[in-house]
């Protein structure tokens, strides 16, 4: 998963609350570039019941 945040040319602020946790940030200011980098990481994501 995090290479689909990289790929889109995020980061990650990691905070550990809860366990595991982190951000994503460096989202466009952008409305259209921002919306497109939300739907590629969407695409991509997986549901992990834990």
């Amino acid at each position: 998963m995090a290479e689909a945040v990289f790929n889109e040319r995020l980061s990650f602020v990691y905070d550990n609350q809860p366990p595991r946790h982190a951000n994503i940030v460096g989202f466009s200011v952008d409305p259209a570039l921002s919306l497109s980098q939300r739907q590629a990481l969407a695409q991509k994501a997986k549901y992990d019941k834990r």
